[in-house]
């Protein structure tokens, strides 16, 4: 089957699944600003919330930049400067190693993505590095970055009989 995290709800209408597994995604759902960025974050774990059984799994394999200073995240801080659509500019960011400038990504800390995931339902049930990264001087002193790496959520439904529906607000107050 193919098709895109936008489309869940009508790809797999009525399926329910005991372990769904999403890999590297949610850090790519930007939109035109923070508030947008929740949004499309927020609409995807509300399907993935809907197709899993009641005792089904999520498992969430994603980035996540710890940093040194709680404001401004280095999330946010790569957020804004990937967003910049200079053509120069972004020629420099993807020398750095970065392969999505001009498009943008909004990477969080761990407390920022268990904050999502709480305000969806769902409850961490293990989770860890699969990999951690030695950032550069650069990434360190410039993005604010004190750890990254490669972490993974494995979740569960907090309560059974409460869909993802009672979370009116995507996220608000998860800025990490």
């Amino acid at each position: 089957m193919q098709g895109s995290v936008t489309d869940i709800d009508t790809l797999l209408l009525g399926e329910n699944y005991d372990l769904v597994t999403i890999n590297v995604l949610l850090h790519h759902l930007v939109g035109e600003n923070e508030e947008q960025n929740l949004i499309n974050i927020s609409r995807c774990l509300k399907s993935l919330h809907r197709i899993l059984a009641g005792k089904g799994k999520l498992v969430v394999y994603e980035q996540v930049y710890e940093g040194w200073l709680r404001q401004p995240s280095p999330g946010e801080i790569i957020y804004r400067i990937k967003k910049i659509k200079s053509g120069t500019f972004s020629s420099l960011i993807k020398r750095l190693g970065a392969n999505t400038a001009g498009v943008g990504v909004r990477f969080r800390s761990i407390r920022g993505w268990q904050g999502l995931f709480e305000r969806h339902n769902f409850r961490s049930i293990h989770a860890g590095f699969v990999l951690e990264d030695k950032p550069s001087i650069f990434r360190k002193i410039f993005l604010n970055v004190r750890k990254v790496g490669s972490y993974f959520f494995v979740l569960e439904i907090q309560n059974a009989g409460a869909r993802s529906e009672n979370s009116h607000h995507p996220a608000h107050g998860v800025d990490e």
